[in-house]
């Protein structure tokens, strides 16, 4: 899915209502947790730099029982489910973040 071009419109919120606003990717079930953090050197990628200074996390739940039976092939169907709701979820509050 393509993402929307930046809007011409600034929006502004505090923190705090930012952060709210992400409970809605969670009531839509695209994942089971977001959250807020300001960004640590260490998870940048070596010989990577970045301007951002916070990052948001989004949180999917991988199926214990399913991840069991890894690394079987029906372990790995559960990992490869989550991994695509996970990027599916980073994708939509990426079009968020620009609308």
């Amino acid at each position: 899915m393509p993402l929307p071009s930046i809007s011409e419109h600034l929006v502004e919120r505090t923190g705090d209502e930012w952060t709210a606003e992400l409970e809605a990717f969670i009531q839509s079930g695209d994942c089971e947790m977001t959250g807020v953090a300001r960004l640590r050197p260490e998870w940048v990628f070596d010989h990577q730099e970045t301007d951002f200074s916070t990052i948001i996390m989004l949180g999917v739940q991988h199926d214990y029982e399913e991840l069991h039976h890894a690394p079987e092939l029906r372990g790995g169907k559960d990992v490869t489910r989550q991994y695509l709701r996970a990027a599916d979820a980073a994708n939509k509050v990426a079009g968020w973040l620009k609308e």
